[in-house]
């Protein structure tokens, strides 16, 4: 889908989304999971490897976006939080 960046973790269940309507190229997902993101040429947030690090990392990455461009869905396409 135009607008987004998808990619699924085999490793841990999940697809890690950025929104890239959203996304300002802050960064902060590439400062909390280095790994897992990148920033393109258009300065905004890519997957690169989102089997790198573990869920919780990958949740808390998402978690730093100030705009909150990045969602973790689980594979029955719910959402997935710290809180769930």
């Amino acid at each position: 889908m135009e607008g987004q960046h998808q990619k699924f973790s085999e490793r841990n269940g999940v697809l890690v989304q950025i929104d890239h309507d959203l996304c300002a190229g802050f960064a902060d997902c590439v400062a909390a999971a280095p790994e897992v993101f990148g920033i393109n040429d258009e300065n905004l947030a890519i997957v690169v490897d989102p089997d790198a690090v573990d869920l919780d990392t990958l949740l808390m990455a998402a978690e730093s976006c100030p705009v909150s461009a990045i969602l973790i869905f689980d594979e029955e396409g719910e959402q997935v939080t710290f809180d769930t």
